[in-house]
């Protein structure tokens, strides 16, 4: 289906768009203030990546993350000193690091993660049914949203 064959008009799609993008926002803001397992948000952001993707190469995580090479840096080193991360010669090439994630990185992130799940889901169970179907369906949406906005090749 395209939007010409959709029910929805050019200026819903935009309007809903829009309050997507500055709810987003807000709910990346407020999760932060939220989390209590003591990560940094980017220490929690580079570690989601590896645990989804495997270890990575510090380019293939500065990808994934969308920031710089030497945020990135910075960061891995961060969690090298905590033992989170842990860095290994790739097997494919080896001039390359692979930055994996250890046992402790792997507990902090399902810590973290489990934590503010709790706490949203605690806020979540306050409202009306609807509004929590509501909730359901958008994991869903957003999922889609992703796959449809992700990077394409040129």
């Amino acid at each position: 289906m395209t939007l010409s064959d959709s029910p929805t008009t050019t200026e819903e799609l935009v309007a809903a768009v829009e309050r997507v993008q500055v709810a987003l926002i807000q709910a990346a803001r407020q999760f932060r203030t939220m989390d209590r397992a003591g990560a940094s948000q980017s220490a929690r952001s580079a570690l989601a990546a590896i645990v989804k993707f495997g270890p990575l190469s510090m380019s293939e995580l500065a990808a994934h993350e969308g920031v710089d090479p030497a945020s990135v840096s910075r960061t891995v080193r961060r969690l090298e000193e905590s033992g989170d991360v842990a860095r290994r010669t790739s097997d494919m090439d080896g001039r390359v690091n692979l930055i994996e994630v250890t046992e402790s990185g792997l507990e902090l992130f399902l810590r973290s993660r489990r934590q503010l799940t709790e706490i949203i889901v605690d806020r979540i169970a306050t409202l009306p049914a609807e509004d929590i179907g509501a909730i359901v369906a958008l994991g869903d949406g957003l999922e889609l949203l992703v796959s449809a906005t992700g990077s394409r090749s040129a």
